[in-house]
């Protein structure tokens, strides 16, 4: 399971949507998770991470947190295949 915890307080988040992007281009299924609204959730993301900084990408146990592609890249998809998770290169 993917999660993408974004917010809904910031009128544009372009990292938000630079994540979105990615994922849709990999053809990734994803849980979009507005940690604004979702009260649970922001406590689940601040307990892993100690962050208050979107997006965070969950896949499997492992957080991302912030966007950096490239650098970020390679790590994504060692992760959606450690974890099983289907994507197109």
């Amino acid at each position: 399971m993917v999660k993408l915890y974004t917010t809904s307080r910031l009128k544009n988040c372009p990292v938000c949507d630079m994540a979105k992007k990615f994922l849709h281009k990999h053809n990734v299924e994803y849980q979009e998770i507005d940690a604004a609204v979702e009260r649970e959730a922001w406590n689940e993301m601040f307990k892993k991470t100690k962050k208050i900084i979107f997006p965070q990408l969950l896949i499997g146990e492992v957080s991302i947190v912030g966007w950096l592609p490239p650098e970020q890249e390679y790590k994504i998809v060692d992760l959606l295949r450690e974890n099983k998770i289907d994507f197109e290169q």
